[in-house]
């Protein structure tokens, strides 16, 4: 299963930035459409890869410490960033 969901993040990662390109260089809101769909599947093959590899990343992250806090900051930015972006 974790090979399947590499590869359906892999290719809606591509159709993500191939739709963004498009939607850039044309005022199509059909490119439009296409990328929130592509964005779509890929935020949810992302969070079934997350629970899927669970424990490799708490692993990986439990000696951090007082580093959580960057991370967190970030992923924080992230956030802001995508809800408040202006449509």
């Amino acid at each position: 299963m974790r090979s399947g969901v590499n590869i359906a993040m892999f290719l809606s990662g591509i159709w993500t930035v191939l739709t963004g390109i498009i939607g850039l260089v044309s005022y199509n809101t059909e490119s439009a459409d296409h990328h929130v769909v592509a964005a779509s599947i890929f935020t949810i093959a992302l969070c079934i890869h997350v629970w899927l590899n669970r424990k490799p990343f708490f692993q990986r992250f439990k000696g951090l410490g007082w580093k959580w806090s960057l991370i967190g900051l970030g992923l924080f930015i992230i956030i802001i960033t995508t809800v408040g972006h202006p449509r």
